[in-house]
């Protein structure tokens, strides 16, 4: 397995162009000795993104960074946003204790500007502004990580104009295995992980669960209380093949949190802006599902993927005990895939088409008099075609485009495009990449409809921010393949992003609104 690092350099005025230097490489001999110790995915190795189908790293123009098991068990961490936050390009930011609201940031761009997909379903709530909570995903079934840097709309649509992230839960190999695992702690913390399954030839069937619960700590800086957290997170995924051509699987994920928190008040108060101590308390749930059927013909040389997936969340908040408001996301998605692959003229080529429709709910409901008028239910459907082309000459220089078409019953149309090229020299130890794209992030359900009494109210005429943006990239093998250094160069604009604290002058609230003009970012 090969180790690696890579880096994502800021641009810099001349001025400090000498200081950026020098700390870039102390960064860079820094993250060598890292190297040493954790694990990348190797250029052979095959991943599930940046194409529509899976491909060996070697193949992809775009960024990737592989978290594996090796590294997640080195690591040692609860959640895996902590294991994101070494991550070239990445950005975590957690707003108070263990389960509160954390956000992950691709390349400067928005938490809803990364689409999160687990074992394949994609899991942004619709009740979250379409962006997912990392605050609650902890690291014992993970199997790997996969995180790819840059505009990819063309591939997975709106929330994917920042990047993507792939988590892979565990699935046990050939036989029957088993692991338990238990820890204790300060502030008293327990966990406790169990994963058991195994297989035969032509089948796997994995479950796992994890458990964990801790007196926590103040999020006041006044300390008072302690704001608690409970978690249990349970998974089940397996395949089987049904016939020679023929395989089917799926997987299923129910989570509950229970969080206790402190709140932050904007009410012309002299604490407003600091957290101070109270008895607010949520709890979530989240449920999701996957099945899928693939058919593979002509000694793989066309294969047809049809798959379904679901998403349920609820949220309820408390103050005090009593109950304030209950937030519901739902996000449905059924998908036909077809791929045509074959050697002609010298070079490999394969061929994609897909198609997708996708359905969103959100419902709210209030329970007390300062949301009134928070009541509703929304719903957006879209259709999307897909389709992708690759080329590969002598297992060295690999092309591709993509286009896709996204039929959105609330907003235009919508057409994107990507590019990517990737070469590796012939010594087979230095490799070239490069990409563009362009994509567009529709507005989310809370900028458009939400609403808190006395604070904020949803813009139902926001329209879907659009971005284009470019990389170009170096990767060089060290030590005989023993580790990896990358560097990547990159552009991004933004058109028409939405500010989700504009105050209104006429109706005294807060509310959402696109600003005009171009946001840059490059690094």
């Amino acid at each position: 397995m090969a180790l690696g690092t890579s880096a994502e350099v800021a641009a810099v005025e001349p001025i400090h162009a000498v200081r950026t230097a020098l700390r870039l490489l102390s960064n860079l001999a820094f993250c060598l000795l890292l190297a040493s110790h954790g694990g990348r995915a190797s250029a052979d190795e095959r991943v599930g993104v940046g194409s529509l189908t899976p491909r060996a790293r070697a193949e992809l123009g775009s960024s990737v960074t592989v978290i594996d098991r090796e590294e997640i068990e080195r690591r040692g961490v609860a959640f895996a946003s902590d294991l994101l936050r070494e991550v070239p390009g990445v950005a975590v930011n957690r707003t108070g204790s263990f389960g509160s609201l954390t956000q992950v940031r691709i390349r400067g761009s928005e938490g809803n500007h990364t689409l999160v997909m687990i074992d394949g379903i994609e899991v942004n709530d619709p009740a979250n502004n379409d962006e997912f909570d990392f605050g609650n995903l902890l690291t014992q079934d993970i199997e790997r990580i996969e995180v790819l840097r840059g505009p990819q709309s063309a591939l997975y649509g709106s929330e994917s104009i920042g990047g993507v992230i792939n988590v892979i839960t565990r699935e046990l190999p050939e036989g029957v295995h088993g692991e338990v695992q238990v820890e204790a702690g300060s502030f008293g913390t327990r966990r406790v992980n169990a994963i058991l399954g195994g297989g035969g030839v032509d089948w796997r069937l994995t479950g796992s669960v994890n458990f964990l619960d801790t007196h926590g700590i103040s999020d006041s800086p006044a300390g008072g209380e302690r704001d608690g957290y409970r978690n249990h997170t349970y998974n089940l995924r397996g395949m089987a093949r049904l016939a020679p051509s023929l395989q089917v699987g799926g997987t299923l994920r129910y989570g509950r949190e229970d969080h206790e928190r402190d709140e932050q008040t904007f009410m012309g108060l002299p604490t407003d802006g600091l957290i101070v101590n109270s008895r607010d308390h949520s709890n979530g749930e989240h449920g999701s599902g996957r099945a899928w059927a693939q058919l593979s013909l002509f000694e793989d040389r066309w294969v047809h993927r049809l798959e379904a997936s679901k998403l349920d969340t609820k949220r309820d908040e408390r103050d005090d005990g009593l109950l304030q408001s209950e937030t519901r996301g739902d996000k449905r998605r059924y998908r036909y895939q077809t791929t045509v692959s074959l050697d002609a003229l010298g070079a490999a080529h394969s061929l994609t088409g897909a198609f997708e429709h996708e359905q969103n709910r959100f419902d709210n409901r209030a329970f007390t008099p300062s949301l009134l008028g928070s009541d509703q239910s929304r719903k957006i459907d879209s259709n999307s075609w897909i389709g992708e082309y690759r080329i590969g000459f002598r297992d060295a220089l690999f092309v591709s485009g993509s286009l896709r078409r996204d039929d959105n019953d609330r907003f235009d149309d919508a057409t994107s495009y990507r590019a990517t090229l990737s070469y590796t020299a012939p010594w087979k130890y230095t490799r070239f990449h490069a990409s563009y794209g362009e994509g567009v992030q529709n507005p989310g359900m809370f900028e458009l409809f939400g609403f808190f009494s006395d604070f904020f109210k949803g813009n139902p005429n926001l329209k879907p921010e659009t971005s284009e943006g470019w990389e170009i990239g170096l990767e060089q093998e060290l030590f005989a393949g023993a580790a990896t250094f990358g560097l990547t160069y990159f552009e991004a604009d933004l058109e028409d992003e939405i500010d989700g604290f504009v105050f209104d002058p006429t109706s005294f609230l807060f509310t959402a609104e696109n600003i005009l003009g171009r946001s840059e970012r490059e690094g």
